[in-house]
C-alpha cells in the first residue's frame, strides 16, 4: 500500500495546519449559541413531544 499523500491533499492539509487559515476563535456568545442549539433545543423538543403524545 502506498503511504504517499496525493500532492493536492498534502497541500490542503498543510494549509489547514496554518493558524492564519483557521479563522477567529469562538467567543462566549458563540459557545452559548452552540449550547442552546445542540442541547437545550433538543431537550425542549423531546419534552414537548412527550407531552403531546
Amino acid at each position: 500500500m502506498d503511504t504517499q499523500l496525493n500532492p493536492d491533499l498534502a497541500r490542503r492539509c498543510s494549509a489547514i495546519a496554518d493558524v492564519q487559515h483557521q479563522g477567529e476563535p469562538l467567543t462566549a456568545g458563540d459557545y452559548r449559541a452552540l449550547l442552546i442549539v445542540t442541547v437545550l433545543v433538543p431537550i425542549v423538543l423531546l419534552v414537548v413531544g412527550a407531552v403531546i403524545q
